[in-house]
């Protein structure tokens, strides 16, 4: 198993059939999950709160949900997401699959950075006035801006690594991971 990239002060005690998580890009406490710091989130076995038309089906001590497509599926609808398989734990040093698309159906990164592996520059294709937050593995927003049309966005600010880019236009989100060189 690999080392782990933090242990938490506090042990997390997450039930291991039903269950829900949130990935919040603040240490505030939610409400539901329609508030507005949620990055993303996951309800499964019984939950009664989940993105979507339901949550992913029930966990075990040694199965785990994992998002379809290597990691990239999430079209903010759990019970489609995410298939039930044998746990498979992952670090900072896991080699990161490279997702090619954006979930929402009008943003999506031009040709430059369709791989979404991002250098100094990403280049966004914005059919509407879209938010892009950018979130590291803790959770914290790094960084934060607005496309429309076709631009380039400077982001040799980002340390190498991995991120959270969740796009929000007319109502929708979507999120996606996205590796900085």
């Amino acid at each position: 198993m690999p080392t782990p990239d933090q242990i938490p002060a506090t042990a997390l005690a997450l039930g291991a059939m039903n269950g829900k998580v949130a990935l919040v890009s603040n240490v505030d406490p939610i409400t539901d999950v329609t508030d507005k710091d949620i990055v993303d989130f996951v309800g499964f076995g019984t939950s009664n709160e989940y993105e979507g038309s339901g949550p992913t089906a029930a966990l075990s001590n040694t199965d785990s949900a994992q998002r379809k497509l290597k990691g990239c599926q999430d079209t903010n609808d759990n019970k489609n997401d995410f298939d039930v398989a044998a746990a498979a734990p992952r670090n900072g040093q896991t080699a990161a699959n490279v997702c090619t698309n954006l979930s929402t159906d009008n943003l999506t990164l031009t040709k430059a950075v369709s791989n979404t592996l991002w250098t100094n520059t990403a280049s966004f294709n914005a059919k509407d006035k879209t938010t892009v937050e950018v979130y590291n593995i803790n959770g914290q927003l790094v960084k934060s801006f607005e496309v429309k049309g076709v631009q380039n966005v400077d982001v040799s600010s980002l340390v190498k690594g991995t991120y959270v880019v969740k796009t929000t236009s007319n109502g929708k989100s979507s999120t996606q991971k996205v590796v900085k060189k």
